[in-house]
């Protein structure tokens, strides 16, 4: 398996925003081993950008109920 589908595996199996940030830290060091094109980094870096964004928001939903209730 390439480095670039086994880090898309990991960023989407990842539950958690800290488990990003571990994932994001091994990415850079793979791509400073030039083990990653720039464009592969770019592509990943979009996906941990979106992974966060969308887990953040479920957990600021589960923490807030009454932002689920403004949205009906």
């Amino acid at each position: 398996m390439s480095n670039y589908k086994s880090a898309m595996d990991r960023i989407n199996k990842a539950q958690t925003v800290e488990e990003l940030h571990k994932i994001s830290e091994g990415l850079e060091r793979v791509y400073r081993w030039a083990q990653l094109t720039d464009s592969e980094y770019m592509r990943l870096d979009g996906k941990l950008c979106d992974r966060i964004n969308l887990l953040s928001w479920k957990r600021l939903r589960a923490d807030y109920p009454a932002i689920e209730r403004a949205t009906q």
